[in-house]
């Protein structure tokens, strides 16, 4: 009985949030078409349980229905990419990113909204591995950071034992830490920093592969540090 009851009460809240969401549409008219077309292709699939997660992490950040007033046709904008986004979510802690970013990005203005938005986007195509070696990078350094997250080495002997699968396995774990290092530096979250090239040996220190000085460690950026403090 108890259960059932607090089962009723989670139901409610969460037909509380939906349809909060939907009721932004009325508050801002000029927005409405388009708004709800996003919500009403989210809400009614499968997905709709993630968008709920993420309503639930941005009420703890906002009173929404008071939140709601504050709207303007740029914070529309990303509010609607935020759903679009939380819509995809596997994590709660995925929802819990989109959530700090969209209380940041509320009171948006005309001249922060690209770079906003931009933020938003780079979000996307991050994932919550990505994120968390960004962070780790921040506070630790790139060294502490890359020691906990590549895997041992195995001996020649030993990786002749393996079957398939399981040397396929060990080459995904070989190459995962360097696929997120070279997600973030595509996105301009981290820039390397390289050895100094020896002016009396030009080859020395020099990468044959790309030309460029050998790399020697990553920082975050300045984007990366903004982008941070947005999802904070």
């Amino acid at each position: 009985m108890h259960s059932e009851i607090e089962r009723n009460l989670e139901e409610n809240r969460v037909d509380s949030l939906v349809s909060l969401s939907k009721g932004i549409v009325g508050v801002l008219p000029f927005a409405g078409p388009l708004f709800s077309e996003v919500i009403g292709a989210v809400i009614p699939n499968q997905r709709a349980d993630r968008i709920v997660g993420f309503l639930h992490e941005l009420d703890k950040r906002l009173r929404l229905l008071e939140a709601v007033a504050s709207l303007n046709k740029y914070s529309v904008d990303l509010f609607e990419d935020t759903l679009q986004q939380a819509s995809r979510a596997l994590s709660d802690d995925r929802n819990r990113t989109l959530a700090n970013y969209f209380s940041k990005s509320i009171n948006v203005d005309e001249d922060e909204y690209e770079t906003k938005k931009k933020i938003l986007q780079v979000l996307a195509e991050l994932t919550d591995v990505d994120l968390e070696i960004l962070d780790k990078i921040h506070r630790q350094g790139y060294q502490s950071t890359a020691r906990n997250y590549y895997p041992g080495n195995l001996t020649q002997g030993q990786y002749d034992w393996l079957d398939d699968d399981e040397k396929y396995q060990y080459k995904l774990e070989q190459v995962s830490f360097d696929t997120h290092i070279f997600t973030l530096e595509r996105n301009r979250l981290i820039e390397a920093e390289r050895q100094e090239q020896d002016e009396d040996n030009t080859h020395r220190h020099i990468d044959p592969e790309t030309g460029l000085p050998n790399i020697l460690s990553y920082k975050v950026s300045k984007f990366g540090e903004v982008l941070l403090y947005s999802i904070r």
